[in-house]
């Protein structure tokens, strides 16, 4: 993890020495149409508390959009307040971040003189790559300047297939060049690829998605806001935060059974007396006592399911204007934490960021295990009360049951005084261009390189 941090603030140097302005794409041949930050505060103890595959995958892609159309429809189809227009849930003005448009910014009909000029810098940084298809140091500079436009799409894949050339011409793990890809790929991938990342075959839950929730307000970033830091990533820029309304949704009910939550406990507890115990290494900011979901096979083949089925089809119904479809949504990171009240043991966790552009917050044992607890915020209020003040609240749930939250939102863990309670924090982004082109679409042709 420490490699994959210093990867990213390497790109994020050389970013900034990429001087460009925001790239609008170029019309392409006809057939390529077809971890945690730590903030500056400390947390308060205690606050207010038989088809062929294929068929059948196309099949549910198609059932799932018609499911999120009613979904979006019976919450009214209004555009939010601010620019939010209907129909992609794009902003219609104003949206655009410094430096290559936040999400949401519409899409650019024209190729300015600026744009010619980011265009060129591509044009330039894609030739070299096939001109040098061994160099490492092309294909992060092709990654970093796909990153600089706001093309994170495009620059996981140009870091992934240079890191694949790399392995595939045998250059050692060791070499620089290669430790730099695989770690930038890391940093913007994470595990996604282990995890379920789009290859619908299985029905979403509809009764997961009828489920009530409530939702919550935070302050807009401002320097007196205390919710947010800079944080120039794929995640800050694929989150609109710009009003900070409905960043925060606690379900009333279990989004996953119970008695399964249940039994993903005792296999985690399980795994860790024959593994040597939980770890508290992880992150290295921000760590936990907790263990991955990706190296427990029973853990991972009952998680994805639930992606597929309620978890991200649930995060899509509840922000509509930034994912358009739930198989836009991969898995940064995913992992069991285990809170226990006692000398020696974690019961808390300090205020931080997440690197994820959304975070969930599953609950998996029952109230009535533990005290205390909850996923701490700052300053929100209810999204149903706009006279209210903001506070600072701890959100939980019982088990099977979730927060979602803009993962750039500052928050932590609330302190337990009694018993033990386990979670799963989950982790994700969106697999897509702020330009709003298709994934692939500036790189595809690249991987034979």
């Amino acid at each position: 993890m420490a490699l994959a941090h210093a990867a990213r603030l390497s790109i994020l140097s050389m970013m900034a020495t990429i001087t460009t302005h925001a790239w609008v794409p170029p019309p392409l041949p006809s057939h390529h149409h077809r971890n945690r930050v730590h903030g500056p505060a400390s947390l308060p103890l205690s606050t207010t508390p038989t088809t062929p595959p294929f068929i059948e995958a196309r099949g549910a892609r198609i059932r799932t959009a018609a499911l999120m159309a009613k979904a979006k429809a019976k919450k009214g189809g209004k555009a939010k307040a601010g620019g939010k227009a209907k129909g992609g849930g794009k902003k219609a003005s104003g949206g655009a971040a410094a430096g290559g448009g936040g999400f949401g910014a519409a899409k650019p009909t024209a190729v300015t003189t600026a744009g010619s000029r980011a265009h060129d810098l591509i044009t330039t940084k894609r030739k070299a790559v096939r001109a040098q298809p061994a160099s490492a140091a092309a294909w992060i500079e092709l990654g970093a300047t796909f990153m600089k436009q706001g093309e994170y799409a495009e620059a996981e894949r140009a870091f992934s297939y240079g890191a694949a050339k790399a392995e595939e011409d045998g250059l050692p793990p060791t070499q620089p060049g290669k430790q730099m890809l695989d770690a930038a790929l890391l940093t913007l991938r994470g595990h996604s690829q282990i995890y379920y990342s789009g290859q619908r075959t299985r029905e979403p839950d509809e009764a997961r998605l009828e489920d009530d929730f409530e939702t919550y307000d935070v302050p807009p970033p401002s320097s007196i806001s205390p919710n947010w830091a800079p944080d120039p990533d794929r995640h800050d820029a694929q989150l609109d935060r710009s009003l900070g309304k409905g960043l925060v949704h606690v379900s009333k009910h279990s989004i996953i059974p119970p008695e399964e939550c249940a039994r993903a406990i005792q296999i985690a507890e399980g795994w860790a007396a024959e593994n040597g115990g939980w770890l508290s290494d992880r992150h290295a900011s921000a760590p936990t006592t907790d263990m991955a979901i990706k190296d427990v096979p029973p853990l991972l083949e009952w998680f994805n399911q639930h992606l597929e089925t309620s978890l991200f089809p649930m995060l899509a119904q509840r922000f509509p204007d930034q994912i358009e479809h739930p198989d836009q949504i991969r898995v940064h990171d995913a992992f069991i934490v285990k809170y226990e009240f006692g000398e020696g043991k974690q019961n808390q966790l300090s205020l931080h960021q997440d690197e994820s552009t959304f975070s969930f917050t599953i609950a998996l044992n029952s109230r009535d295990e533990y005290e205390g607890g909850g996923t701490f915020f700052e300053a929100i209020r209810p999204s149903n009360d706009a006279d209210a003040s903001f506070e600072q609240r701890a959100l939980s749930t019982d088990a099977g049951g979730c927060v979602a939250f803009g993962g750039k939102l500052r928050h932590g863990g609330q302190a337990i005084t009694k018993g033990v309670r386990y979670i799963i924090p989950l982790f994700v982004y969106l697999d897509k261009n702020n330009s709003g082109e298709l994934p692939g679409y500036a790189t595809k042709s690249l991987a034979e390189a």
